[in-house]
Parts: structure tokens; sequence; C-alpha cells
């Protein structure tokens, strides 16, 4: 059986410190038919110059060099230039096991799936932990699948098919653009498997608080990708929609918390509706469940804030 050619797209953003690390965890892939597309998306430090280092020698590199737009900017235009049969994505800063090429197209080749879902690690600078999913492998219904990205909704721990993306691009200028994206690309599937092998390593830099993790911008894209994804859930997938409500319920609580003067007057209107839902409420614990009704009653206060989703 002739081997389909694998599209590996990875946007680079001031990775100096990840990047060679990344690009040759790649270049070692026991499956060779490989393009490796690497996207420097206006980086300032050394990335440029070590993306063209590799790729001076390794035919299979193509670098391009671009002004800086972002993560999807960067995937987009990896998506654009690739020619494979396959797509599959990295982070410039997250390397992969020899056999992430391997694991993800052995499972498809055997199934014929459309997308392959497979496990990942997550490396803190202290520990790793590894993520998966409490599902057989195998194949994967659909409705199951749109619960499975419920809280998975990354880009790089998939396999997909080209085809996909005709049509679908990921949201340039919105921070969580896999949950506004993968939800599509799963409904386009006609089949979807899962492979039980951990292949991807998700680096977590350095620990950043709180207040810059939920930045006014941050909190309303992440409230706006979650609002997106329930409406069309409720549309098609209801259990996956009843699977939701308690993160869309936390994340509404966020963005009220932390929204400023120029968020979107319309999604705090959907905010506060949900959050008026006693129905909905009661799923989450108790803790949350108090800071909701403190919130409510005197929305000025501070000390919320402290109290982790």
């Amino acid at each position: 059986m002739s081997q389909k050619l694998i599209s590996i797209i990875i946007p680079v953003y001031n990775n100096e410190k990840y990047l060679k690390k990344c690009i040759q965890s790649i270049i070692n892939q026991t499956y060779k038919k490989i393009e490796i597309i690497l996207i420097n998306d206006g980086s300032t430090d050394n990335s440029l110059e070590i993306c063209n280092a590799f790729y001076k020698n390794d035919s299979r590199i193509k670098v391009i060099d671009q002004i800086n737009g972002g993560l999807s900017a960067a995937r987009n235009t990896g998506i654009n230039n690739a020619t494979g049969e396959f797509f599959m994505f990295v982070d410039g800063d997250d390397f992969v096991s020899e056999n992430f090429c391997e694991a993800a197209i052995s499972n498809q080749r055997k199934l014929n799936s459309d997308i392959v879902i497979f496990n990942y690690k997550n490396i803190y600078q202290d520990k790793v932990e590894s993520y998966s999913q409490n599902v057989s492998e195998g194949i994967v219904p659909k409705d199951k699948a749109m619960e499975l990205i419920i809280n998975d909704s990354h880009a790089w721990n998939k396999l997909y098919k080209a085809n996909l993306f005709k049509g679908i691009r990921y949201p340039v200028g919105r921070n969580y653009e896999d949950i506004l994206t993968t939800y599509k690309l799963i409904d386009k599937s006609k089949k979807i498997s899962y492979v039980n092998k951990s292949t991807y390593y998700y680096v977590h830099r350095e620990k950043i608080g709180i207040s810059a993790s939920r930045s006014s911008k941050n909190v309303e894209d992440l409230f706006f990708a979650n609002v997106k994804r329930f409406n069309f859930y409720k549309s098609k997938y209801p259990n996956a929609a009843s699977k939701a409500e308690k993160s869309l319920i936390s994340f509404a609580f966020i963005f009220l918390v932390y929204r400023d003067q120029k968020t979107d007057s319309n999604l705090v209107d959907i905010a506060k509706k949900i959050l008026k839902n006693r129905k909905l409420i009661k799923k989450l614990d108790i803790k949350h469940r108090i800071a909701i009704y403190m919130y409510q009653c005197l929305p000025k206060i501070v000390f919320y804030k402290i109290i982790k989703k």
C-alpha cells in the first residue's frame, strides 16, 4: 500500500527556546512521507533563522515568513500551502514522539476515518501528566466525538483528511480558535476514530497570573467560542449540548467578572441570561453556586475574582 503524504503545519512565533526540539522531533518521524510547513508569524527573536537552518538540510521542509497575524492566520497560511492528503498540527513550542504520524495514519488506514483523535502529555516544569479520554480505541460515533471535544478541542492531537478544510479556516483575531473550529470539522466528517496512544507533548510555559490569563479579551473570546459551539450543539447534538452546559455557565460567570467597558453588550446580555437560569446553576458545585449568587446580589464586589473556575 502506497503511503499518503501528511502535511505537518507548524505556526512559529518567538519560539527560539523550544523550536529546535520541536522541529527535530518531526524530522525524526518513523513515517517518512511528510512535508513540514513552518510559518514564521513575524517573530522578533531568532525563530526564523532556526527555521531556515533546518530548511537547508531537509527537502521536506517549507518555510513561509509573514507579518504577525496570530495563531489562526499562521495555521491558515499553512493550510493554504499544504499539499498533503492529511493534515496534522504542531505548535512551535511543543514536540512529538517519533511515531506521532505513524500511530495516527495506521489507525486511519485500518478504520478509514476522516479524523483520528489521540492522547497527549502535559509537560510542566516539575511534572508530566498524561491526558486521555474515557473511550475505547476504534470508531467513535459523531455525537460522542462532539462530547469528547468539549474539553479537548485542540487542533494538534488529531489527524485530519485535508478535504475537511474546504470552506473551513481558523478565525483570525479570536483566541480559543480551536473551540470555534474543531466542532465544524467533526460535523463535516463521516467517520471519526480514536487511538489510545500519547504521541504529542504539550509544553506549558512559565506560569502566568490569573489577571493575564483572564484578560478582558481572553474571557470574551472564551465565552464567545463556547456560546457559538453550544448553540450549534443544541441544533444538532442535544446530548453534547447537555454535557457542555456546566462549562458554559462557568465561562459566562468568568466573562462577566473580568469584562471591561468595551465588551460586546449582546454577549453581556447572553451571559446574564444564562446566570438567571436556576436549572442550569444547580448543575454546579456549591462553591460556584455561591459565587454566582453573590455576584447577582453584589456585582461590584471584587473578592469573588479570586474564585477559580
